[in-house]
């Protein structure tokens, strides 16, 4: 059985540039809605991301993204299978190195939250004591510290 991890993905920059990571990472709606998030888009699956061991090896997760939802903007927030898929999140800074996006994932088997300020490549983790909450399905922002999270 595979375990759904939550996922949120911003994107910071000129607002043109954000326009244009979203336009690259979206894909064509389906039945089960418009896909903020298209890990096809990134690496593209020779299947269609119907091979659960293409994808763990390429894409990180056992499927592509589901259960999308754009808040915002500069947001997206997405469901993966068993494992966050950071490294297709720093090979998207690569190709957008002006762009910086601070990723958020679950881990499996783990109750805290990752969080990863990426840029150009370079992913540098960033410590959950600098959130107030321990993981993503915490929303307490009730600080007035300008964070976006």
């Amino acid at each position: 059985m595979s375990e759904k991890l939550f996922n949120k993905l911003e994107i910071f920059g000129e607002d043109n540039r954000v326009m244009e990571v979203r336009c690259f990472l979206r894909g064509k709606s389906d039945e089960d809605g418009y896909k903020y998030i298209d890990f096809n888009k990134i690496i593209p699956s020779p299947d269609n991301g119907e091979n659960s061991g293409w994808n763990y090896d390429n894409w990180g997760a056992k499927w592509n993204a589901f259960f999308q939802k754009s808040p915002n903007i500069n947001t997206i927030e997405f469901v993966t299978a068993n494992y966050g898929v950071p490294d297709l999140i720093i090979m998207v800074s690569e190709k957008f190195s002006d762009v910086i996006f601070v990723y958020h994932f679950d881990m499996h088997d783990c109750p805290a939250t990752v969080t990863l300020f990426i840029k150009n490549g370079i992913a540098t983790e960033i410590p959950q004591e600098c959130f107030h909450g321990n993981n993503l399905n915490d929303n307490n922002n009730d600080s007035d510290d300008g964070l976006p999270f």
